[in-house]
């Protein structure tokens, strides 16, 4: 049995939503107006490549479905060539490769 690691963008006040600004909301892009520096980004890159899944909702998926196929990098690589496991109740036809929807048990 693996671990389930958490690993958000979140302000000091609290704020969670829309940190890349893709989902155009009121408070989104807030996360890359300021630079980690290369502490900050060695630690994200150890972190992916730690890893040996992505758990996600549907609209984070939906989000990187869209941006991480078109990239390359250590990251990048990383995060495409993964399992990924999307809960949600409405998505049908995952096309990020390596991509499986968790559709039982969901609450909503």
């Amino acid at each position: 049995m693996g671990k389930v690691i958490v690993s958000q963008f979140v302000t000091v006040d609290g704020v969670f939503e829309d940190p890349g600004g893709s989902e155009k909301l009121d408070r989104g892009g807030w996360a890359f107006q300021f630079e980690r520096g290369p502490e900050g980004d060695r630690f994200k890159l150890d972190e992916v490549m730690a890893s040996e899944a992505l758990l996600l909702g549907r609209v984070t998926y939906e989000a990187f479905a869209e941006a991480w196929p078109s990239r390359t990098g250590d990251f990048a690589d990383k995060f495409n060539g993964m399992r990924k496991y999307v809960v949600s109740t409405t998505l049908r036809e995952p096309e990020w490769n390596n991509s499986t929807v968790i559709r039982e048990n969901v609450p909503s």
